[in-house]
């Protein structure tokens, strides 16, 4: 014997459609929150600088490290910093406090960070963190 099914109340669909919304809303939420802390945690990729020069749509925004000699360059505006490989691909240094960077000129150094790319500034690196090469 087949018994038809019992339809749910007007209100009780309601309760459940709204706690469906509830529950997106905060499975949601918590995805946002969370992004910037699980950023951390993608892994860095080495890439040399003329990679990110000739493929820059690729690596936009992507956590890179690179390696060169930080310089300074003084085109129309206050010091910039750099760093130049061994092919003459720079890229521009941002993020890291001037202080840190002085006693790095002329030094072959590590940096990592995010890699961006804005009309006018050119490639650069939202850098996270630079470092002597080799320990020193």
């Amino acid at each position: 014997m087949e018994f038809p099914p019992i339809p749910p109340s007007s209100s009780s669909g309601r309760r459940l459609a709204a706690g469906s919304v509830i529950l997106t809303v905060v499975f949601l939420a918590a995805v946002v929150a969370g992004y910037p802390l699980l950023r951390r945690f993608i892994p860095v990729q080495t890439v040399p600088i003329r990679a990110l020069w000739q493929n820059r749509e690729r690596w936009l925004g992507a956590r890179v490290r690179c390696t060169g000699e930080l310089k300074i360059f003084l085109p129309r505006t206050p010091e910039r910093y750099f760093v130049l490989d061994e092919d003459s691909y720079r890229l521009q240094i941002l993020g890291v406090p001037r202080q840190e960077l002085e006693p790095l000129v002329g030094r072959k150094v590590s940096v990592s960070g995010r890699f961006e790319f804005k009309q006018g500034l050119g490639v650069y690196l939202l850098a996270g963190s630079i470092r002597p090469e080799g320990g020193g």
